[in-house]
């Protein structure tokens, strides 16, 4: 632990008494609760000695941040840290506020100044002292570098001779600018009422616990955690050794106690740096097998397979994990001087845990450093290392070694290995300090329960160790790899009992009758049966463990007593009193830990014995058939060794037996008890063990798998919905163990089997031509009628799940499943069979039974559609729709029907009605993250762009919220002794939500569309179904976005500084910056997919993980570089009398940010994990050959001309021209071999990501030209100017073929596009329904709904071109300008 230096220092300025401090914090505190914050102002000035207490600049502080005076409001809490103020560890002071020591130290915070600071704050500041002054600023492209961690300095670029510091990349080090030395607003005037004596008083750190709460307010509010963490890091250190005399203990303890918790809540903002791969096999860890680049070098080092870049890539990496470390530690130190100061064992408990949980950090960062040393050690000096890694080498290879000595505090790489070696020490001590924690703990409590078993709600001495002091206890020994030692304090854990669901001879131990269960079937069994029930005997509560069966502990629960505890709560105050949890451990959560801790050491007899006590209570549970046939049958062995194809082995056949055995055991107790309903786990895991012996034996045959299949659907096809999600993974299984298998019409003799047993069941079921009727049904007929349709479903879907695996076409369905007339026909009949189930007036918000029908046409229909030679037949996808809209009207609150008609609408390209339905879906809350997916990138492709930015923009606020929420639950949860549970929240929000797939989607997609941002269309401006004729007139960047006009330049400096937070859009501009490759980025992919569990012959086309990470960071590298060109032309000075202008400093800088960007951009864009189109490949080019135009034009090179730098300039330019003629054909191309809605959504796509910032880059060079003397007027007499108007008309072109596409875009028809629509309705009637069969009524019905269907394309297509349309035309009206003849 640090200390601080021994030099006396003077008092904080605290109230010299009670009653003046009541008299004068009284009305500040009034004001604040009546948020009269102004009032409060006026109270905190400088008008009074008062203004000088810690507690008067706290109050001040938090009421300067209400009235939205930020600035004001951090640099006097910049002022009340540092002012003064001797820091812990420094042999100095802080003195003025102004040290590189405070800079270093309260890094974040003087960072958010600098990102509130402007050039007229910078003024005011010099006016106010008189001078020009030094300030708290930073050039804005530079903070951006900084962010980003990129290989661009100052060091070296100054023109003018003046020595300049380097740039540190990493948010601790030392800026160019040095920090504001005064008073910089009214909020600070204060600070000089005392004199030259204040000046030389040097103070502690703040250690009152009320002024550190109410700054902590602020902080919290400003999100600025690792500022709050330091805070009370330098609290905590001078309270334990205080300075300035004996510090209060309630005092202390409070503030250690609240110390812990913001340590904790700080490490929320450290993302995960783990690497996760994905479902479809896709991983995003480094590649280390040396692929090369687009040059054909190689970028990997011989010894561990980084390039330079990768290697820059892992010093985001480096800094998270330095902070997480340093929070942890904190928090452990924390901890423990509290434990010695309260003796509480709740916090010896804290302690332990934050022992493990800062030993886990440290593995990673040792691991991560271990890397680093290894290139830097292996390179020595990096200026005279020879590298081919990039254009300058040795300076990126030296700015790295730079960034990585800067944030550890080193002074060469030489010193990375023994600081390796002492975090090894640590990793080695930490399990064995924390194991010795709680054992100690565990001991103590079971010592004192012995003493007081009864328990006293007036004292705490008789509760005995908790559940989550046993799971610490547990995790210490696991980290440790003790898991023996675990095991048998496992078994010695004192539980509340489990109750058996299955009675067997023994019962347990206790030889109770089990098998009395209450017999409820609904609702009205209580209802009706209230007083009978009174009387019925109550399902008996026993132990499970206590005989030989009992997992093995051998204890007696007849007569041994301390194998079972129950919680001793009296009522509410012996919670409220009790510090941490009293709640013992269950049976249940033991033997699953004694069953998988036992299964990891092998000892699969126990873990199988465990396994079955569990499955006799609970003979449902899957997880426990699967752990029971992993110990029983693969004996541990993990299951993708056992059932891989090249790996194959014969399993364990007596386990096998066994595990089948015990299976038809728990079958027959089920069968014997009285009104007991069947429960599907035990016949299932029948077929999951013929499954694992197809797996694993070579030449088995699946005979045995399809009759276990066929006998499961028979019983639990009219019984339960789910029974084909139960066999779907088995039918995949079993058909692709018969590939290649000769038999008729090409389908394998057991495929061919199963898919006769299925339409035997539909036909049998089919209830499409029964008279349903007019008298009442009884409820006993209406069951056997939902018996009924639920085989007929299941057996359809079996059908469809065989073909599409088979991949057969369309003949098997012909074969073996009703056609759409007779699914229409039953589903018809199923609305009148099942009457008032879900009624279409409203009432009860259930589902119709007859919907998964519906499901089942639309996805014959979508199959037909996809399996055609020619174009895709519009016609079925209307009908379709059309279907899918009648069902939606019957069953207004089925989800699934929705997410299916999302989805047949994508694909008839219908935004508008599409969003429509999805908003019908009411997602909310974390749905937004999972669910969003299904409606975002159409989004896009229907040109609803403001839609898309208000979806996106709701998920960054749900994750900003989160983030804020987790922070808090997680905290309560750590201080009322849920441990682990705290660190599941914590782990959930750096492992799922921060680095969430669809939060970086949603960036991009803000950014992307910014400038297409249409302010009629907000709040619900959208909701209108008819196409407006007279859409408002809107301009690109009108609202929000670059444009490429005069404000670009602000709002450039804005997206800087938003791009800050980590849940603003422009942050992924950062996100960009630090990955030059799919493989450095991690993410995490919260889609829930589930929810498409209907798609099983025809799955709809969505975004992979792979093109989601691919598209955003293609957006932020995009953006970075508009950034960056728009703030280099910002600084661009005009040549005087025909020379070329001088470079500042500033803009050298820029002009290195850009170059930079570009490079990476070069390098991420010919990636080889990148797939991009042709087209979008061109438009890329030109947008980089626009950006190296800008930067020549206003920097050039070293001593140029004006004539050198326009030949250089018009040469890019005529580059650029030639790329977009390029471009002009692929796009003709594309047009010409696609269909005309195709077309239309390319251009809906091309506009944000392509064609805005071409036209932005266009507009912003012709500024600068301009500025140069090459405007437009001077085409015929300045080469560049001739260039640049070629050019610009050539992408006029551009524009004129995509208004064209999009012109095209509002019809649509059948296969040969005709825009018939009576025709277009005849081809959809033709596809449902049977016109000799079907009534007349039955006949209108779907007439109009079709019809109907058809209009909400043509509605929704018309909104795309009406939202698409007049940014085309503004830019090409703009882009006249150039052409002579206008």
């Amino acid at each position: 632990m640090m200390t601080t230096t021994t030099k006396a220092l003077s008092p904080r300025p605290i109230p010299p008494n009670e009653q003046t401090s009541s008299k004068v914090l009284h009305p500040i505190y009034q004001s604040l609760d009546s948020h009269n914050y102004s009032k409060a102002l006026k109270l905190t000035s400088s008008s009074s000695p008062s203004s000088e207490w810690d507690i008067v600049k706290a109050l001040r502080i938090h009421a300067l941040e209400r009235t939205g005076k930020k600035r004001e409001a951090l640099l006097l809490l910049w002022e009340v840290l540092t002012k003064g103020v001797v820091l812990s560890g420094g042999n100095g002071s802080s003195g003025d506020g102004g040290s590189n020591q405070a800079e270093e130290v309260w890094w974040e915070l003087r960072e958010r100044i600098q990102s509130v600071t402007d050039a007229a704050d910078l003024v005011s500041d010099g006016a106010a002292h008189g001078s020009g002054g030094n300030a708290a600023w930073m050039d804005p492209v530079e903070r951006l570098d900084l962010r980003g961690f990129a290989c661009v300095s100052r060091a070296g670029i100054s023109r003018s001779g003046n020595a300049n510091a380097n740039v540190d990349a990493s948010s601790a080090g030392a800026t160019s600018k040095t920090f504001s030395k005064g008073k910089s607003s009214k909020g600070s005037k204060h600070s000089n009422n005392g004199g030259d004596t204040s000046k030389t008083k040097r103070y502690p750190p703040v250690t009152d616990d009320t002024v550190l709460s109410t700054l902590a307010v602020t902080l919290r509010i400003e999100g600025l955690y690792a500022t709050l963490s330091e805070m009370y890091f330098q609290a905590t250190d001078e309270a334990i050794a205080p300075s300035t005399g004996e510090m209060n203990t309630e005092n202390l303890q409070s503030v250690l106690e609240e110390a812990v918790c913001v340590h904790f809540r700080s490490v929320c903002d450290c993302s995960s740096v783990e690497k996760k791969p994905s479902d479809n096999g896709y991983c995003n860890d480094h590649n280390t097998n040396g692929e090369d680049n687009a040059n054909g070098k190689s970028e990997t080092s011989e010894r561990n397979g980084l390039s330079d870049e990768q290697l820059r890539c892992k010093l985001p990496n480096l800094k998270t994990l330095l902070q997480l470390t340093t929070y942890y530690e904190r928090m452990q130190t924390s901890s423990l001087q509290l434990s010695k100061l309260s003796g509480e064992s709740l916090h010896f408990q804290w302690t332990a845990i934050s022992s493990l949980w800062y030993k886990d950090s440290l593995v990673e960062l040792v691991e991560l450093l271990q890397a680093f040393s290894n290139i830097l050690a292996m390179n020595g000096d990096a200026d005279n290392t020879d590298v081919e890694h990039s254009q300058i080498p040795s300076s990126r290879r030296h700015r790295i070694q730079q960034q990585v000595c800067s944030m550890l505090k080193i002074r060469s790489p030489s010193e990375l290995q023994p600081m390796i070696q002492k975090l090894k020490q640590k990793v080695a001590l930490l399990p064995r300090l924390a194991e010795s924690l709680s054992s100690r703990m565990v001991k103590n409590k079971q010592h004192r329960q012995e003493q007081n078993p009864q328990g006293p709600s007036s004292q705490q001495i008789g509760y005995g160790p908790s559940e989550n002091d046993w799971d610490v206890y547990l995790e210490t020994l696991l980290h440790q790899h003790k898991k023996e030692e675990a095991l048998e304090a496992l078994k010695g854990i004192p539980c509340s009992p489990m109750t058996h669901v299955i009675g067997d001879d023994d019962s347990g131990g206790n030889g109770a009758d089990t098998s009395v269960l209450p017999q409820i079937h609904d609702e009205h069994t209580i209802e009706n049966h209230m007083e009978a029930l009174k009387g019925i005997p109550c399902s008996p509560m026993t132990h499970v463990i206590g005989d030989d069966d009992s997992g093995g502990n051998g204890a007696d629960t007849n007569t041994n007593d301390n194998t079972c505890v129950l919680p001793q709560i009296h009522d509410e105050h012996t919670i409220e009193n009790h510090i941490g949890s009293v709640l013992p451990y269950t049976q249940r959560k033991k033997l699953e830990r004694l069953s998988e801790i036992a299964l990891e050491l092998g000892k699969c007899e126990e873990s199988a014995r465990g396994y079955r006590e569990l499955l006799r209570a609970f003979p449902d549970q899957w997880t426990y058939w699967m752990g029971l046939v992993d110990s029983l049958v693969l004996l541990g062995t993990p299951r993708e060794l056992v059932c891989g194809t090249e790996t194959k082995r014969a399993v364990n056949r007596d386990g096998w037996n066994s595990c089948r055995a015990f299976a038809k055991e728990v079958i027959a107790s089920l069968a014997e008890r009285k009104g007991g309903r069947s429960l599907r786990g035990p016949y299932l895991v029948l077929i999951e063990l013929e499954a694992v012996k197809v797996l694993a034996e070579s030449g088995c045959t699946v005979v045995a798998l399809r009759e276990e299949i066929c006998s499961y659907g028979d019983r639990f096809g009219p019984l339960a919905s789910c029974c084909f999600a139960d066999i779907r993974p088995y039918l995949r299984l079993l058909v692709q163990s018969t590939v290649g298998v000769d038999g008729a019409d090409g389908i394998p003799d057991e495929v061919s089997e199963l898919l006769v047993w299925a339409k035997n069941i539909w036909m049998e079921n089919s209830q499409a031509n029964t008279d349903a009727g007019n008298g009442q049904v009884s409820a006993e007929e209406l069951r056997e009628r939902r018996k009924k349709l639920r085989a007929y479903i299941f057996a359809v879907q079996v059908v469809y799940c065989v073909t599409a695996d088979l991949g057969v076409g369309c003949t098997t369905l012909q074969l073996y499943s009703p056609s759409i007339p007779q699914m229409t026909s039953e589903w018809r009949t199923s609305l009148t069979f099942l009457p008032g189930v879900a009624p279409k007036d409203g009432g009860q918000k259930e589902i119709l039974p007859g919907d998964e029908i519906i499901l089942l046409i639309t996805q014959y229909l979508q199959y037909q559609t996809s399996c055609e030679s020619q174009q895709p037949k519009t016609h079925n996808l209307i009908a379709a729709a059309a279907l899918l809209e009648q069902a939606m009207d019957h069953s207004p609150y089925n989800p699934h029907l929705k997410i299916a008609a999302i989805g047949v609408y994508s694909q008839l390209h219908a935004a508008h009605r599409a969003l429509s339905i999805y908003n019908d879906l009411g997602v909310k809350q974390i749905q937004l993250d999972s669910c969003s997916y299904l409606i975002l990138p159409l989004l896009v492709r229907g040109g609803l762009y403001t839609s898309a930015i208000e979806l996106s923009s709701s998920i960054l606020r749900l994750h900003g919220s989160t983030s804020k929420d987790v922070k808090d639950y997680a905290s309560k949860s750590f201080q009322n002794g849920y441990l682990l549970k705290a660190k599941e929240m914590v782990t959930f929000q750096r492992e799922k939500m921060r680095p969430s797939l669809q939060l970086l989607h949603s960036k991009g997609i803000v950014m992307d569309c910014a400038a297409l941002m249409n302010a009629s269309d907000l709040n619900g401006g959208l909701a209108s179904k008819e196409p407006r004729s007279n859409v408002p007139a809107v301009k690109l960047g009108e609202v929000r976005g670059l444009c490429g006009g005069e404000g670009d330049l602000a709002k450039a400096e804005k997206l800087i500084t938003d791009s800050e937070s980590h849940f603003n859009a422009p942050s992924i501009i950062h996100d960009a910056a630090r990955t030059t490759s799919l493989r450095d980025f991690a993410f995490s992919d919260n889609r829930d997919m589930t929810m498409n569990y209907f798609e099983i012959l025809y799955q709809n086309r969505r975004l992979t993980e792979k093109e989601m990470m691919s598209e955003s960071l293609m957006r932020g590298h995009i953006h970075g570089m508009l950034v960056r060109a728009v703030m280099l032309s910002g600084v661009a000075k005009a040549p005087k009398k025909g020379k070329v202008p001088k470079c500042s400093e500033e803009m050298t800088y820029r002009y290195l940010s850009l170059v930079d960007a570009l490079e990476r951009l070069n390098q991420f864009s010919k990636g080889h994990d990148i797939e991009i189109n042709d087209l979008e490949m061109e438009l890329l080019e030109l947008l980089c050959a626009l950006c190296q135009a800008i930067a020549t034009i206003v920097v050039g090179k070293d001593n140029d001309s004006m004539a050198e730098r326009e030949k250089a300039v018009v040469s890019i330019i005529e580059s650029g021209t030639k790329i977009l003629g390029s471009v002009r054909d692929s796009f003709k191309s594309f047009a010409y071999n696609t269909i005309d809605d195709q077309s239309g959504t390319m251009v809906c796509q091309l506009l944000p990501d392509r064609v805005v910032p071409t036209y932005i880059l266009i507009e912003t060079t012709t500024t600068l030209f301009a500025l140069f003397g090459w405007g437009k007027r001077k085409r015929k007499t300045k080469p560049a100017a001739a260039a640049l108007a070629e050019l610009a008309l050539s992408f006029r072109d551009l524009l004129s073929d995509l208004m064209h596409a999009t012109s095209l875009f509002r019809a649509f028809g059948d296969e040969n596009n005709s825009t018939d629509v009576e025709l277009l309705i005849k081809n959809a009637l033709d596809s449902i329904i049977d016109r000799q069969a079907d009534v007349a009524a039955t006949h209108c019905e779907d007439h109009a709904s079709v019809r109907r269907a058809i209009n909400e394309v043509s509605v929704s297509r018309s909104m795309t071109t009406d939202r698409v349309d007049p940014f085309l035309v503004e830019m090409w009206e703009n882009l006249g300008s150039f052409d002579e003849t206008e």
